[in-house]
C-alpha cells in the first residue's frame, strides 16, 4: 500500500524534499520503493518547481547539458522538417482530404487557419529552442543552474506549440513536466511510487546514452538518482518506503 503521508498532496512534506548544495532554490522530491525481487531500495528524486508545483525528470546538470548540446541539432532538424511540411501546403491538402472523408470536429476554414498558424510558428519556435539550447551550452559552465531554466523555457515553448491538441511535435519530450492530472484523472503524486518504479526498471533494462556511457544499470545495483549525494541517500534510506501497485 502506498505511503499516504508522502503521496497525499501535490506538495510533498518537508521530510521528502532535499536541497542540492548548488541549487538551493529548487528542491528534489524523494520517492522511495523497495525492490522486492532484489531486496534493496530504489531512490528516485524528481526536480520540483515550487513556483509552478510541477515535477520534472531527475536529470543531473551533466545529463541536461548533454541533452541540450544534442538538442541544438535535433530541434533544427525536427522544426526544419515541420516548416518544410507546412510551407509545401501538404497540411492543407491533408485537411481537404479529411473534409471529403467527413467526421471532423472543426470546420475546414478553422483547420486551414490552424495550418497557416503552424506554418509561422514552426520556424519561430524551432529557432527559439535552438537559441535557448545554444545559450545554455555557452553559459551553463559559468552558472550551472541555467540548464534547469533552459529546460523549463524549452518545455513551455513546445507545450505552447502543441496546445491545440490536434498533433504532437516535440524535439525534447523528456523536458516536459509531469502533468498534475493524467489521462486517468490521477494526480502525479498518486502515481509517484509507480513512476519511481518505472524509472528504476527502465535503467536496469535499457541503455541511456546520457548516463553511464550508454550502459544499462546492473540488476544488483540499486537505482539512485544522479543528483543525490551519499548524505541524501543515507537520509532517504531511513524514510518510509512506498510499495507501488502493479
Amino acid at each position: 500500500m502506498a505511503n499516504e503521508v508522502a503521496l497525499n498532496s501535490l506538495v510533498p512534506p518537508a521530510e521528502y524534499l532535499i536541497y542540492p548544495e548548488d541549487d538551493l532554490k529548487h528542491p528534489r522530491a524523494l520517492f522511495i520503493y523497495k525492490n522486492e525481487e532484489r531486496g534493496y531500495k530504489e531512490i528516485v528524486a524528481k526536480y520540483f518547481d515550487p513556483e509552478t508545483k510541477l515535477y520534472y525528470n531527475d536529470d543531473s546538470k551533466k545529463k541536461l547539458y548533454t541533452k541540450q548540446v544534442g538538442l541544438i541539432v535535433q530541434a533544427a532538424c525536427v522544426y526544419g522538417l515541420r516548416t518544410a511540411y507546412h510551407l509545401s501546403c501538404l497540411g492543407i491538402l491533408v485537411e481537404l482530404g479529411k473534409t471529403l472523408i467527413g467526421g471532423q470536429k472543426k470546420t475546414l476554414s478553422e483547420r486551414i487557419v490552424r495550418e497557416l498558424v503552424k506554418m509561422v510558428k514552426s520556424p519561430l519556435y524551432g529557432i527559439a529552442i535552438v537559441v535557448i539550447s545554444l545559450s545554455s551550452v555557452i553559459f551553463s559552465p559559468f552558472k550551472g543552474t541555467y540548464v534547469y531554466t533552459a529546460r523549463k523555457l524549452i518545455a513551455k515553448i513546445e507545450y505552447n506549440f502543441n496546445i491545440d491538441g490536434e498533433s504532437e511535435l516535440y524535439a525534447a519530450r523528456c523536458f516536459q513536466p509531469y502533468q498534475l492530472k493524467d489521462k486517468n484523472n490521477r494526480t502525479f503524486l498518486e502515481g509517484a511510487a509507480k513512476s519511481a518504479m518505472k524509472t528504476a526498471k527502465y535503467r536496469h533494462k535499457h541503455c541511456d546514452p546520457c548516463n553511464n556511457f550508454g550502459r544499462t544499470l546492473d540488476k544488483d545495483i540499486p537505482y539512485r538518482s544522479a543528483i543525490l549525494t551519499q548524505t541524501n541517500i543515507d537520509y532517504a534510506l531511513n524514510l518510509p518506503t512506498a510499495s507501488p501497485a502493479a
